[in-house]
């Protein structure tokens, strides 16, 4: 059911044979007391509205519990917008609204107490109406929501949202939702601006906030827009009081400005060192923009809440992500897969000091001797990438040291896909990405470290396949497109499973490599069956430093 505006049925059916010049007072419905409250109502530019309908309502009026045969006092505006209406019970507070039948501006009073024989009521202003968008509570099935005093309610939508349509314009006292027998407040205070709609995803949460995501120059600095894209939001106590929210943030919600839900995975929830690591997924990133901004909702008065983080939808398959791993936790824990793939990853040879600080959240320490994680059953399925496919791996690394040896850093094999830290080349330390061709050779594009040697700070890779086209990027710029092959005859090996710190066996061809052990941290891989574009690499990039430039709470 829409929306719906319900004085009572004879003043509806008087409201369409109102005459709409200005006449004399037209009494509509009589009320049972000698109380009277008069007014005058006017427009914008308060000039008097003439036949402008008025109506009395008790303070508590709920237009879809009322009986048919109640009685609501109305009447229309004289030629100098003045009114008088009977009120039926003096012991009962009542709110005004009217309404110009030609234009539909409104206009609200409420907290009228009638008081002596005639009670005299502020000037009701009309103007262009506004709407309310609310969500009903989480728990709750079907129902319907109305603001008190009035005639406005509306049933609760399949999304779980009622639109309240034709709200007066200013601060709506109330919005109450009822379900069977069961009446609550959902929000109070609500500023309604004409011709505007005020959104209420989560009603019932005490503190909000917006978090503006910069794109322009002086932000994150990409021109296209970016869609499905997951959101990094960092929490520190410099600017969140944890002590609002619940104890592991089950309680966090986010929407967009129009107040639609926005599904988060809470990587890490830590309320004793007041810090917290989210990602929010986006469905539209606006290019070259400043205005555009998202809300964290929290404090919910409820008890009992459950929480909304899901990995899973954040990082959806049907995107691309194919497998996503924070590498947070205790350093001798699972490396969870946020993808609904569930390549959780097995840890060797490491311990409780393997967790450190991350580039995002907390990483993971590789010692460079026998530390590593692979991912079991890895070997076929969506990491199983086919030779001259579209995709893409990134990651954080932070290199201990800068050496003349091979370090793998994740990817699916010698023989397959890899990104890695190569010896010295040309008195540097290079960075690389492989895919290899089958009976052809290795197929690498390559750059060195930015400034050499590159030892102990984040550096932030992206390989890219897309088709025969290959591209390296560093820190959010590609630095080479150029895909040389370092021939060999050798048949393309798909049965690895994937790793992160070293390569899955010993390298013996073309030359003696090892097993390619990386000593220093790790943080968030990804490897997504599609080929990223420069502005997607480059967001990700300036939202995942230390320094973001993407997300912006003002």
């Amino acid at each position: 059911m829409n929306s719906r505006i319900r004085p009572v049925a004879l003043v509806m059916n008087l409201l369409l044979i109102t005459v709409l010049s200005c006449t004399t007072p037209v009494q509509l419905t009589e009320g049972n007391s000698s109380e009277t409250v008069i007014g005058r109502v006017v427009k914008s530019d308060g000039s008097p509205a003439c036949s402008t309908i008025v109506v009395l309502y008790p303070a508590d009026h709920d237009p879809e519990a009322s009986l048919s045969d109640v009685k609501i006092p109305a009447d229309t505006t004289d030629s100098d917008g003045n009114y008088r209406i009977a009120a039926p019970d003096s012991a009962e507070d009542y709110s005004i609204v009217a309404t110009d039948p030609q234009s539909g501006d409104r206009a609200l009073l409420t907290g009228i107490t009638v008081s002596g024989e005639t009670t005299s009521a502020p000037d009701a202003v009309l103007s262009i109406p506004g709407a309310i968008r609310v969500a009903v509570p989480e728990s709750s099935v079907g129902g319907y929501a109305y603001i008190p005093g009035t005639g406005i309610s509306a049933d609760v939508s399949s999304s779980g949202m009622i639109t309240l349509d034709k709200v007066p314009a200013g601060t709506i006292p109330a919005v109450k939702y009822v379900s069977g027998t069961s009446s609550e407040t959902l929000s109070t205070g609500i500023e309604v601006i004409s011709g505007d709609t005020a959104v209420i995803p989560y009603p019932q949460w005490r503190y909000s906030m917006k978090a503006y995501l910069n794109t322009t120059v002086s932000g994150a600095d990409i021109t296209g827009d970016i869609t499905d894209f997951p959101i990094l939001i960092r929490l520190t106590e410099n600017m969140f009081d944890f002590s609002q929210a619940q104890t592991h943030g089950e309680d966090l919600r986010f929407s967009d400005a129009n107040g639609n839900h926005l599904v988060h995975e809470i990587e890490l929830w830590d309320a004793v060192k007041n810090i917290a690591v989210i990602w929010v997924r986006v469905p539209v990133v606006f290019g070259n923009d400043d205005s555009q901004y998202i809300v964290m909702h929290w404090g919910t008065s409820g008890s009992k809440v459950s929480s909304f983080s899901n990995s899973a939808a954040v990082f959806d398959t049907l995107a691309g992500f194919q497998g996503v791993w924070h590498l947070s936790g205790s350093g001798n824990d699972t490396a969870f897969d946020a993808t609904a793939n569930r390549f959780h990853g097995t840890p060797f040879n490491m311990n409780l000091s393997s967790a450190v600080e991350g580039a995002t959240g907390y990483s993971r320490y590789f010692n460079g001797k026998s530390s590593y994680i692979t991912i079991p059953g890895s070997a076929s399925g969506n990491l199983d990438i086919a030779q001259n496919s579209d995709y893409s791996m990134s990651l954080w690394a932070y290199a201990d040291t800068i050496d003349t040896l091979w370090h793998a850093l994740a990817g699916k094999g010698h023989e397959q896909y890899y990104l890695k830290l190569k010896c010295y080349a040309n008195g540097k330390g290079t960075w690389e990405f492989v895919e290899y061709q089958d009976k052809q050779g290795w197929a690498f594009t390559e750059d060195s470290i930015p400034p050499s040697p590159g030892a102990k700070e984040w550096v932030y890779l992206t390989g890219v396949r897309s088709g025969t086209e290959q591209y390296l990027y560093i820190n959010g710029v590609m630095v080479n497109d150029s895909t040389p092959l370092m021939a060999g005859d050798y048949p393309r090996i798909s049965t690895d499973d994937f790793t992160i710190g070293k390569h899955a066996r010993q390298v013996t061809i073309p030359g003696n490599e090892g097993w390619c052990y990386f000593r220093g941290k790790i943080d968030e891989v990804r490897v997504m069956s599609t080929a990223v574009k420069a502005d997607w690499i480059r967001l990700c990039y300036m939202n995942q430093k230390a320094e973001d430039k993407l997300v912006e709470f003002r």
